[in-house]
């Protein structure tokens, strides 16, 4: 198995990715890091090909979750600074 499509834990990775709705896109990521995290719980052995396809799914669920989402667990800076005026 060469490509991630062909991975189990890919449909929701895959789903993630070409979420274009920010609210949407928080579960997606997280169901898509569980779906993952399930893979890696099961009883057939991770061969070095897939062990590389999770790497990199979850680098790139990381840094869609930092490109894209990050705003939204950071207080709005615009009332923040109104606060303290």
């Amino acid at each position: 198995m060469n490509s991630q499509a062909s991975y189990p834990w890919a449909i929701a990775y895959v789903s993630a990715v070409l979420e274009t709705d920010n609210a949407r896109m928080v579960n997606k990521i997280a169901e898509a890091i569980a779906a993952i995290e399930e893979r890696l719980d099961s009883r057939i052995d991770v061969d070095e090909a897939e062990s590389a396809a999770i790497a990199s799914a979850h680098e790139s669920l990381k840094l869609l979750y930092a490109e894209r989402l990050e705003h939204l667990d950071e207080p709005d800076a615009k009332k923040a600074k109104g606060a303290s005026t």
